[in-house]
């Protein structure tokens, strides 16, 4: 599961590779998330460890924590980055890379645990998603 996750956020921040503006990068980086967390396989591990969490809550605490804790990281050196080279005008990369996953990611975790049939076709989430990027990239001057 470690090797998985790491070769998956390795994959995920390679986003911001090749976009042509900041923003763009943080709109690549937001689908692919979602796309992640929607994936069948990602669907079932998460299933997996909310069963296990009722058994063991620490282990699955600490799961979840890592991977969070670790992607946040990831985003708030990015935001660091483009702090310094003044594209972005953010004060508090941590904080900032906090937001833009709990902008990002809240709606997409709890829709992937419902039945497919049940939630918003990928269209409607990746629009949703681009509003939020896009309003979230004004508020701190990302360009």
């Amino acid at each position: 599961m470690e090797r998985s996750r790491e070769m998956k956020l390795a994959g995920l921040m390679e986003a911001v590779d090749g976009a042509d503006t900041c923003c763009e990068a943080l709109k690549t980086l937001a689908l692919r998330f979602h796309d992640f967390l929607n994936a069948p396989s990602a669907v079932a591990m998460m299933r997996i460890m909310i069963a296990e969490s009722l058994r063991d809550p620490v282990f699955a605490r600490q799961f979840y924590c890592r991977g969070r804790d670790e992607v946040t990281a990831e985003v708030a050196a990015l935001f660091q980055r483009w702090a310094y080279s003044g594209r972005a005008a953010i004060d508090d990369a941590g904080e900032a890379a906090a937001l833009f996953m709990a902008t990002t990611l809240s709606d997409t975790q709890i829709n992937a645990m419902v039945p497919a049939e049940g939630r918003p076709c990928r269209e409607a989430e990746h629009a949703r998603l681009i509003w939020r990027v896009e309003h979230f990239c004004k508020g701190f001057g990302i360009r």
